[in-house]
């Protein structure tokens, strides 16, 4: 409530902001402000109603993939690709290489983090033993294959140096493959892309505090438990979390709120896991609807 989910809202809006200024040419500087009106519209969109707010999500999800699946389709056809050996595995100078991979593997977390938020709406899934799992199983495979083929286009697209610390990775990628025009259009689904994303961990992180507070673990539980009669929506968890997020954007950067949610986030993870092995052995008659495959494997690993 405090970290993960403001974080992801905050980190997200700033690279979103970033973008925005690169493509339309907008100084730097505007980069927050732009962060920041993008949290108060969502938070606009969120409060009509859930579902309004849901098939929003729909509509953008399917956008989303046309840019990257674009990216993908015209990196494969490119003439003048750059080589992008995977082997030999190097680091860089004055670094060690578990070092090294421990950092890499920091910002692959972040980027499959989603896989742990979509359990947030199980009360609102009519069948969430099953569909919840699959919704897990198969939106994880379909977002590895994409990672992996859009990251080989931009690595046989833009040389390493350029990639490095790069927030507009996609957007330059893009100019270099279809020109400045096609480039434009591509970013414009790159924003969209990222607004999208946004929307989702909203739409799960405003019942954070909402679900705490229904189980009186929050000052204030009265009232930050209720949601709104006509639309659902839990207002007062909505602004506690998009106000935080916006307290980050100010503070921070993409890089400084990606680092934290993803030390917070996995440090919790991690006493998820260990929490499955420890109720097996405290509870064993306790009903479990869904069951963990291959216990104890997956939760050691």
């Amino acid at each position: 409530m405090i970290v993960y989910f403001p974080a992801q809202i905050g980190a997200l809006s700033s690279i979103f902001g970033v973008q925005f200024v690169s493509l339309f040419g907008i100084e730097a500087k505007y980069a927050n402000l732009i962060a920041i009106s993008l949290v108060l519209f969502l938070l606009a969109i969120n409060l009509i109603g859930t579902k309004f707010s849901s098939k929003m999500q729909s509509i953008i999800t399917v956008l989303k993939v046309i840019p990257i699946v674009l990216i993908i389709i015209w990196g494969f056809f490119n003439q003048n690709k750059i080589p992008a050996p995977i082997f030999p595995l190097t680091v860089g100078d004055n670094i060690s290489f578990p070092n090294a991979i421990s950092q890499g593997l920091l910002s692959a977390l972040f980027a499959f983090e989603g896989w742990i938020v979509v359990t947030n709406l199980a009360n609102e899934v009519k069948n969430p033993e099953k569909d919840l799992s699959r919704a897990i199983i198969f939106g994880l495979s379909a977002i590895t294959l994409i990672y992996v083929l859009i990251n080989y286009t931009f690595l046989t697209v833009l040389p390493i140096h350029e990639l490095v610390n790069n927030n507009n990775a996609a957007f330059e990628a893009s100019m270099r493959l279809f020109g400045q025009f096609g480039g434009k259009l591509v970013a414009i689904g790159i924003l969209i892309s990222v607004y999208g994303a946004v929307n989702a961990f909203m739409i799960t992180g405003m019942r954070t505090p909402y679900i705490l507070a229904q189980d009186n673990l929050l000052p204030f539980s009265n009232k930050i438990g209720k949601a709104n009669i006509h639309t659902g929506v839990p207002v007062i968890g909505a602004l506690i979390v998009d106000a935080i997020a916006i307290i980050m954007i100010l503070l921070g950067n993409f890089t400084v709120l990606t680092d934290m949610l993803v030390f917070v986030m996995w440090t919790f993870n991690t006493m998820l896991s260990i929490a499955v092995i420890i109720l097996r052995k405290r509870e064993p008659e306790l009903r479990r609807p869904f069951k963990v495959p291959w216990y104890p494997l997956i939760p050691i690993v």
